[in-house]
């Protein structure tokens, strides 16, 4: 199925602005022939993932984001210099498909497909022609393909910063382009407003995601940009968008848990207290329903729930179940604490032990607020207290501005 695009979107990369036609040249190979023909991009650049999508919009053709070619998706072969089926059947009901690949954090990483119209049908083409958005997420990740197609949709300007970015370069290019539209992770955000130069900045909407959403960080956020909406998204790659929460506030109204929402979700919650997602596509004679264990653990507190670690996150301290999301919370709730990374070291005793990197405040002193992080952690049970406090400029991030627990020291 054919869709036509705005002709006034553009990219700007690499200090080069590329226009729709521009980016329709620039479209991968197509692979294989007829109704199996798909287009695919691997080398995890925003423009390559850009123009897969534009491909899958305009002319149907099933696309695939390839973040991990260790693991090609089923049925083709990504050895030689053209992606091809290797001899399997095609399945046309894939043909207006997206294939993403999950993150692997937690395992070997695995496909999963959006049709195209389950897709946009998330995406509002709010904004004028002044609307600049900014990329921040990971292109080949799901986050990331929100963020293109709602640039692309709409007809806007989408700011692609270089991989690895430093988050000075990325508040650089937000003030230089007027970004008015932006998403990113909790963490990516902690250091955003701690670059100089933030104050240059009016953004017309924020966006968090991809972690859990603490209030620290959106009473931050208000205040830097006063004047701007502020909202936090729940996403999968396996499912899609499954809420939006737009009242200022962590966590999400206990009240969702029995009621399902208008684009056939509904959430519950397990036995181990995960977040259980079912979805239901199709109309009442065709209806198909698919339940989704999420993995993220999720706790109720009067009227409001909320997100306090993955489930595979889990650390042993001698013998105790330690989630390092759960600390991170409660450290910053100190306002000399700006962010916070706990991890695991082995240990022969314990099984582990806990570390702490926190990056103070602006206009704090590290030692005092060192100091302070050992009185407050004083509060928790001795075996969630980390035995190892280091005092950082940035915490570690990985491509997509999550969290790294690897231990890189």
């Amino acid at each position: 199925m054919r869709r036509s695009l705005p002709p006034t979107f553009e990219v700007i990369s690499n200090s080069s602005r590329l226009s729709l036609e521009e980016l329709r040249s620039r479209t991968p190979r197509v692979n294989g022939n007829g109704s199996g023909a798909f287009s695919l991009a691997q080398d995890g650049s925003a423009v390559s993932a850009i123009c897969c999508l534009i491909a899958l919009i305009e002319t149907g053709r099933m696309a695939y984001l390839v973040r991990d070619s260790n693991c090609p998706p089923d049925g083709i072969d990504l050895s030689g210099d053209r992606a091809l089926y290797n001899g399997e059947s095609f399945k046309s009901e894939f043909a207006q498909c997206l294939w993403l690949q999950t993150s692997g954090t937690s395992g070997k990483p695995k496909w999963v497909t959006h049709n195209i119209d389950n897709l946009l049908k998330g995406i509002t083409k709010g904004g004028d022609s002044n609307t600049t958005w900014m990329l921040s997420f990971d292109p080949f990740s799901f986050a990331g393909v929100q963020v293109i197609l709602s640039a692309l949709i709409g007809g806007h300007k989408l700011v692609c910063p270089p991989i690895a970015a430093s988050v000075e370069n990325v508040v650089t290019l937000a003030a230089r382009h007027s970004v008015t539209h932006i998403s990113g992770t909790p963490t990516f955000w902690r250091s955003f407003i701690r670059a100089r130069k933030v104050n240059e900045i009016e953004f017309r909407q924020i966006t968090l995601g991809g972690e859990i959403v603490d209030q620290g960080t959106l009473d931050a956020l208000k205040l830097s940009f006063p004047t701007a909406r502020i909202r936090h998204i729940y996403a999968t790659t396996e499912v899609g968008v499954v809420m939006k929460v737009r009242d200022g506030l962590a966590g999400f109204p206990a009240d969702w848990l029995s009621r399902p929402f208008p684009n056939g979700i509904s959430l519950n919650v397990s036995d181990e207290q995960t977040l259980l997602v079912n979805v239901a596509r199709g109309d009442s004679e065709n209806r198909i329903e698919d339940l989704v264990d999420t993995r993220d653990l999720v706790s109720i507190s009067g009227q409001r729930a909320y997100f306090v670690g993955r489930a595979d996150s889990v650390i042993n301290v001698g013998g105790n179940k330690v989630y390092p999301e759960e600390i991170e919370a409660h450290i910053l709730k100190l306002p000399s604490i700006s962010d916070v990374l706990v991890r695991s070291q082995p240990n022969p005793i314990t099984g582990s032990i806990l570390i702490a990197d926190i990056v103070p405040s602006l206009g704090y002193d590290p030692s005092l607020a060192k100091t302070q992080i050992v009185e407050h952690l004083k509060l928790l049970p001795r075996f969630a207290r980390p035995a190892i406090i280091r005092i950082e400029d940035n915490v570690s991030k990985s491509i997509g501005g999550k969290k790294s627990r690897r231990n890189n020291h």
